[in-house]
Parts: structure tokens; sequence; C-alpha cells
């Protein structure tokens, strides 16, 4: 089968499109998908480039590519939730060596659900990791509850749009930025023009008129992003929530126990640091599948609640290409897609 390969680390040039991969044996729990559309996430970029290098090296050569959408094709022993011929879409574990950047993918069963006939393959593959992310970063990380005030920083990027979507379908008010000063406010999933600064604005840094917030997501994960969420949060109560962690660096820096033992250092270190001198409660999310979360995500796709904005639609051939759009965020402010089936 044709599959995009990382045999090295490096940038977009290193991917390599073969024709002659082998195609994956489903394991009991799994079933084989048929990609047809398969969305490029940060993540494939910042792993490609060698982000965890130690995690991930060993398991070289790497297919990338966590979301996507197709068809059942086989399955395995124990899998029953589908028959041959389902079109299906979800998105497989962020550690596995062989992802959805290819013309097949053995994908555990739990981790798919039936596409909504409203949405098309390059539609369904753009949602899951995203949502799934932002998930586990508003709801568990973040404790969301209904009424609470959320502000989302980077707002361009599809964990962002997920975030701001699923905290509206909680009954929150969402605030959302983005570079350069653009900030809108989203009520019953519309947007609309709203008073809090942007960023990289420094006319705008008071937020009297709009108040505080109970929680920040910040997918940027840069030193303003965050010194910007945490001064617009609620003293005492408010809750930092970054996607930028770093234990997959300290793990690939220094192996599995000393690595994660630095990573859990690092986290209380900043635990403790914002919540002595800013009043305010830090947190890491990290992206990983939820039985509980993906069956919500469903249901709110399938209500028109939740969707995925997409930019660009490549062919697989231009993989190189579609790395090179999201590292440069030229999509369009939507998810570029890499199209596998006609």
């Amino acid at each position: 089968m044709r599959a995009a390969v990382l045999s090295q680390f490096g940038g977009p040039q290193v991917l390599q499109v073969l024709d002659n991969v082998g195609v994956p044996q489903c394991r009991p729990h799994e079933v084989l998908v048929r990609v047809a559309a398969a969305a490029v996430n940060p993540l494939d970029c910042r792993l490609r480039a060698g982000y965890g290098g130690e995690l991930y090296r060993p398991q070289f050569p790497l297919v990338l590519g966590r979301d996507l959408s197709g068809e059942v094709v086989a399955m395995g022993s124990s899998a029953q939730n589908f028959v041959i011929g389902t079109q299906v879409f979800g998105s497989i574990p962020p550690a596995s060596s062989q992802g959805t950047h290819a013309e097949s993918v053995a994908v555990p069963e739990a981790h798919l659900a039936e596409k909504p006939s409203n949405l098309s393959h390059e539609e369904a593959s753009a949602i899951s990791f995203g949502a799934l992310a932002a998930w586990r970063a508003l709801f568990l990380t973040g404790r969301l509850a209904k009424g609470d005030r959320v502000l989302v920083v980077g707002s361009s990027s599809s964990v962002g749009r997920a975030a701001a979507q699923l905290a509206v379908a909680k009954g929150c008010e969402v605030v959302l930025t983005r570079y350069p000063c653009k900030c809108f406010a989203v009520t019953k999933g519309k947007m609309a023009r709203c008073v809090v600064c942007g960023e990289h604005d420094s006319k705008c840094n008071d937020n009297e008129e709009f108040g505080s917030f109970d929680v920040a997501l910040d997918t940027v994960g840069s030193k303003h992003s965050l010194r910007h969420a945490i001064t617009l949060l609620r003293r005492g109560s408010g809750r930092y929530i970054t996607l930028h962690g770093r234990l997959p660096i300290h793990v690939g820096k220094n192996g599995l126990l000393w690595g994660g033992l630095g990573a859990a250092f690092d986290s209380t270190r900043m635990k403790a640091l914002h919540c002595a001198c800013d009043e305010i409660g830090y947190r890491w999310a990290m992206m990983r599948h939820d039985a509980h979360a993906f069956a919500e995500i469903v249901k709110l796709v399938q209500d028109g609640l939740l969707d995925a904005k997409t930019g660009w639609t490549l062919p697989l051939e231009d993989v190189s290409r579609a790395h090179v759009l999201v590292e440069g965020e030229k999509t369009g402010t939507g998810k570029v897609v890499l199209k596998l089936k006609a």
C-alpha cells in the first residue's frame, strides 16, 4: 500500500511516499480501515521535526497522522461494533507508529464511530483528534462547568475551534483570541466581535470592561500567550491549561524513568510558582482517547453542534507541502487534509 513514511527526523522534505509499505494486521480488538481522508495536525509536524525523538526513533520507519475517515474493510477476531463496508471516522492513539497517512490503518474499534452522512470524509477526518484534546483540557484538566467564562488563546487551531464549540454546548461564555488582536465572543455557535485583546497588541491590555475568566485554554504555548492568559484569569479560582506540556521533551532527552521524573518535577514547580505569584491553577493537558468523551463528541457532531473547518485538501503525494502549510500557518484557518481515496 501507499503511505507517507518517516525514516529520519528533519524538515518536511524527509517525508517519503512509498508504494510498497505492508498493510497493517488487525489485532483482535481492531478493525482495518481503508483511509479516504486524513488530517495533518501540528503534532505531526512536531514529531517529524524530532519532538520526543527518543520515544519515536526506535519505531522507525514511522507513518504519521492521527485523524482519519474511511471504510471498514477487515475486522479483528474480537471486533464487533461495525460490519464490513461501514463508513467510520475517529483517531488513533498518539504514540502509535502506524499512523493514518496511508491507504490503510488498523484502529481500535473503540476509537471509531460511524461517519455522519451529512459530513464528507474530508470534514469528518478533521474532527476527532482536536476535539478529544480540547475535551480533556477543558473538562478533565480544567474542570469546566456550566456558566463558566472561558478564554481560548489561539482560536485558529483545530483544538481552539473545537474547545469553543464544546464550551458553548456546555453552556459557557467563550471568548477567542488569535493573532493579531482578533477576538470573538461565541454564542450558540456564532462568533461576534468582542473587546478582549489579542496577544500581540500592546495597546489592549485592559480587561476591566470584559471581566475575568474561570478557565483559559492556551493552544499557542508561548511565554507571551501564557502571560496574556494569566492576566485575564480570576485570582484564586482561575485555571490556566496549556497543551504544550514538557513530558515528551523530558522523556526524549532522558529516557522514560528519568524523563518522567523530570516532567513531574517541572509540572510541580510550575504549579507552585503560578499559585504563589499569580494565584491561579496551572495545568498541562495531554490528549488521549476517552470513550465517554468520544461518545459525547460524536453526539455533538450528529446534532450539528461540533464541526471542523477544513482548508487545503491535498493528495498523499503532497504530504511534504501539507507540512509546510501547517508549520507556516498558511491554512486559511482551516485544517489541512490529505485525500487518499477518490
